[in-house]
């Protein structure tokens, strides 16, 4: 699974279990920890990265990979 996002100011990709942002510089966090963070826990993100954990929350969900409410944060997670 693969999934980009662009921003007028950034480019997003999500592959294989791990999220890069690119803004000038690469910036890199586990796409658990970025679920983790968007869930409301703590997790040790860069700035840059934290910035758009919501919005890949929503993508995920709203492209069906990702199922609300589960305990482990990749569950239901086509990867």
């Amino acid at each position: 699974m693969v999934l980009r996002l662009a921003y007028p100011d950034r480019v997003v990709i999500v592959e294989g279990g791990e999220v890069l942002v690119f803004d000038g510089r690469l910036h890199s966090a586990p796409l658990e920890d970025v679920l983790r963070s968007a869930r409301g826990s703590p997790a040790p993100l860069p700035p840059e990265v934290r910035e758009v954990a919501g919005d890949i929350v929503r993508a995920l969900t709203g492209q069906g990979r990702l199922q609300g409410g589960s305990r482990n944060p990749l569950k239901g997670l086509a990867c």
